[in-house]
């Protein structure tokens, strides 16, 4: 009973200290910029940073989404080592690192999910002067609300304190500003940012223009032209699961490959599929036929009947791949909603395979052999999708498309 109560005695004491140590470090940064939304979190980041930078601000940032990345300030970046699956308490981590990089900002991409964490990651954690929403996307359902607007609400969980809130979000613009407002913030739109097509075109990667501005609002606020910001922006690394086109030349006919995996819910997936279809005509492809590639993870089985709409809607695609963990679930709603004469092929990728390149390398050879393709791949990137974007990436040559 008594070691118990040592115990317990000194977990207490520990915690007391690491609250109080962990407060002093927050103290040493002079600003700490949270990127918080549904999608383009990372994007954003990453953006922002590098529009800090390129004032000669000392900036450490943080990504979460597909790999997660420490960015020093000088622009190199690790991967982020974790022991473990992932934990908000790696937040603290970060903070520690920021002070011994002396920095004078760190941007750090929330990893909160529900609503208890979401409170939490800023209240506990972070104490930011900025806090970034990128959008409110119908997502993780099961955890952060039902709906659009419990969705919004749980994300409003982590608006800070008297601080500044930027949020690039149209739809449900008055529900974040009244609760931005609540907490005496002051509230921002990017309605006011413009972005040219001149001023896009200098980007490596496909970029979203709301993620831009949102990271042109914060510079703005440090007193950071634009031109400045933007010169930072263009030599930015793309994160991991960004949008990415690529061009596979394959016997005599030319393959466009879309890694849209990345957006993983229904709506982001349609907006990206209506940005890629208004740059149909970049592409160097002559009559293509267009192929929706799905890749489903086998704990996202309730996102089969989400995709069911925009994959089926109008018969945008003339055939269907499928991969993953789901391809036979999905196989099945496809063909209910589907005019039978479009092809439904099924991917299999086993872990077992010793050369996953070669047998993709065979099905992409006798896949429609005489016709050009445009392969729009969704869904998740985990699993198969990995390989399959690893093998374009490897045999292909990326687009830029903006």
């Amino acid at each position: 009973m008594q070691v118990i109560t040592l115990i317990t005695i000194i977990l207490i004491i520990t915690g007391i200290w690491e609250k109080k140590n962990h407060k002093k470090n927050l103290n040493k940064i002079p600003k700490i910029v949270h990127v918080n939304g549904i999608r383009g979190k990372s994007s954003t980041t990453r953006l922002t940073a590098a529009a800090l930078r390129a004032d000669g601000l000392q900036v450490l940032a943080k990504t979460t989404g597909t790999a997660a990345k420490i960015i020093y300030p000088d622009g190199s970046e690790k991967d982020l080592l974790r022991h473990g699956p992932p934990s908000i308490s790696e937040q603290k981590r970060i903070v520690q690192l920021a002070v011994k990089e002396k920095v004078d900002v760190l941007v750090i991409e929330c990893m909160a999910i529900s609503p208890e964490i979401q409170w939490s990651s800023e209240h506990l954690f972070l104490k930011a002067d900025y806090t970034i929403i990128t959008n409110i996307r119908n997502d993780h359902l099961d955890k952060m609300g039902s709906n659009l607007k419990e969705i919004a609400q749980t994300i409003c969980l982590s608006l800070p304190q008297s601080a500044h809130v930027i949020s690039a979000e149209k739809n449900l613009e008055s529900l974040i500003k009244k609760e931005a407002k609540k907490r005496n913030n002051l509230y921002s739109t990017i309605s006011d940012i413009k972005i040219s097509q001149a001023e896009l075109k200098p980007f490596k990667k496909t970029v979203f223009k709301e993620n831009i501005a949102c990271a042109l609002k914060v510079a703005s606020s440090f007193k950071i032209n634009k031109k400045t910001a933007l010169a930072g922006m263009y030599s930015v690394t793309a994160d991991p699961g960004s949008l990415k086109t690529y061009l596979y030349q394959n016997k005599g006919r030319n393959i466009i490959f879309i890694n849209a995996f990345a957006a993983n819910d229904r709506d982001s997936t349609e907006i990206i599929w209506q940005k890629i279809t208004k740059k149909l005509e970049q592409f160097p492809v002559e009559k293509p036929a267009l192929y929706a590639l799905i890749n489903h993870r086998s704990d996202r089985a309730f996102r089969l009947k989400e995709f069911i709409n925009f994959l089926s809607f109008k018969n945008r695609f003339d055939g269907f791949l499928l991969s993953g963990a789901l391809k036979f679930r999905q196989q099945r709603l496809l063909k209910k909603n589907l005019n039978s004469k479009q092809n439904i092929s099924k991917l299999n990728l086993f872990f077992f395979d010793l050369n996953k390149f070669k047998k993709l390398s065979n099905f992409f050879n006798n896949l429609e052999p005489k016709r050009n393709l445009i392969i729009f791949a969704c869904g998740n990137i985990h699993g198969d999708g990995e390989i399959i974007a690893a093998y374009f990436e490897k045999f292909g040559v990326e687009l830029n498309v903006n």
